[in-house]
């Protein structure tokens, strides 16, 4: 195919591109898209897509083929080649016969000659109309062609304003991605610092919850010292009113014994020497049981505290004396393997060092396995006498419990020998 060939399109491929038919692909349409009725192929070629260069004289056959385009030059022709002349006539020649009868007129001369006329006079109408036709097209495929290239660039500038509205958004975006990036950024160093201000502040309660548990431990602890101290005074201060109260009573029952005796001074004085007796050795009596109970405690204390002291000393002493045994022995074979070791050979010497190596280790086991028993024994010994001081403690409280029974009971009899004195001092009112 010629590349200087110029195409325009025929009613047909005007119909096509119009979209009025539908008989072409989507590539022979993109094609015939291209012909805007002044381009050659070689400008049309420039034109195309590449995916249509290669195949684009194939599609321009093809809508040739189909009707769809034709060349321009070649429309031009048959529209000259179609229009006939009048001059015509001018090839009639006169009969021979008739020459000097040019004023006669042959009938059917004069019919054949206006019959071509009339027929000149419609191929001249039709090629006029043929032109019209062209022109119509021509003018209708520049308008198309306009229309398209207007179209072109309107697609062109809103292919270039979308562009640009997508390199905005995208800028946008990526801008509000950072945004989001560095929000997301300080918010997660934001979490950090806070998580480490609340593990330094859980750090910092658990450390004052710690000493806050020590210090209520403590003040339980003085609290419970406090308390024990208290027990004590209360009982201190309950035996001191028992006593206060027991010499109170001793001595409204003397009073009362006093002016009974003015009545009844033989009854009175009997009762109240009874009295006086009973109470005394009942007195008597709690004095020496108290006495033997803080002499007991005391003597159990020191016993055991001494007993203690005395097997851990012991204990310790037979430790030190068997570590000084064993250094003194140790002592002694060192002496005695240097000696050898001086009379020995260097062989027997290397032999000796061994044996002292091994001795010197078996006598440290055995240091060390004697002192691991005095201190088994030791403790052994401190366990005891806390044993025994809780026993003695025990049998301490239960003479004092005894004691306390015994105190109740006395007082018991002092008050049955009160209300015995009261009786006898109103029966000798009585009498």
């Amino acid at each position: 195919m010629d590349i200087k060939i110029i195409f325009i399109k025929t009613s047909q491929g005007e119909n096509e591109s119009k979209r009025i038919t539908n008989y072409l692909s989507s590539d022979i349409k993109r094609a015939l898209g291209l012909i805007d009725n002044k381009s050659s192929v070689k400008e049309l070629m420039k034109r195309a897509a590449p995916s249509l260069r290669e195949s684009l004289v194939d599609m321009l056959q093809e809508l040739t083929d189909g009707g769809f385009i034709q060349d321009k030059d070649k429309v031009s022709s048959v529209i000259k080649m179609a229009i006939p002349r009048t001059p015509i006539q001018k090839n009639i020649s006169l009969s021979p016969t008739f020459e000097g009868l040019e004023e006669r007129h042959d009938p059917i001369s004069v019919q054949a000659s206006a019959k071509v006329q009339l027929e000149a006079e419609e191929d001249d109408a039709k090629v006029t109309q043929a032109k019209a036709n062209v022109e119509a097209e021509i003018k209708h495929a520049d308008a198309s062609r306009l229309k398209a290239e207007q179209e072109a660039v309107k697609a062109e500038a809103e292919q270039e304003d979308a562009l640009a509205r997508a390199k905005a958004e995208a800028e946008t975006a990526r801008r509000k991605a950072e945004q989001e990036s560095k929000k997301i950024k300080a918010e997660l160093e934001a979490a950090l610092a806070k998580a480490k201000m609340e593990a330094e502040a859980f750090a910092k309660a658990r450390s004052e919850a710690e000493a806050a548990r020590l210090k209520a431990e403590q003040e339980a602890t003085k609290i419970r010292v406090e308390q024990e101290a208290a027990r004590v005074r209360a009982k201190v201060e309950a035996e001191a009113k028992a006593q206060a109260d027991a010499d109170a009573a001793r001595l409204k029952a003397e009073q009362e014994a006093a002016k009974a005796r003015a009545e009844q001074e033989a009854a009175l004085a009997r009762a109240k020497a009874e009295a006086e007796t009973a109470r005394r050795k009942a007195e008597q009596e709690s004095e020496k049981i108290k006495a033997e109970l803080e002499a007991a405690l005391a003597m159990a204390k020191v016993e055991a505290e001494a007993k203690a002291q005395a097997d851990a000393d012991a204990a310790r002493l037979k430790a030190e004396q068997e570590a000084t045994k064993i250094r003194v022995e140790q002592e002694a074979a060192r002496v005695r393997a240097k000696v050898e070791a001086e009379a020995k050979a260097q062989a027997d010497a290397d032999a000796a060092r061994l044996k002292a190596e091994q001795e010197a280790a078996k006598a440290r086991a055995e240091q060390e396995a004697a002192l691991a028993r005095a201190k088994a024994e030791a403790e052994t010994a401190r366990r005891k006498a806390e044993q025994e001081s809780e026993k003695i403690k025990a049998e301490l409280e239960a003479a004092l419990a005894m004691a306390k029974v015994e105190a109740e009971a006395k007082a018991q009899a002092e008050a049955k020998a009160q209300a015995d004195a009261d009786a006898a001092r109103l029966k000798a009112e009585q009498e």
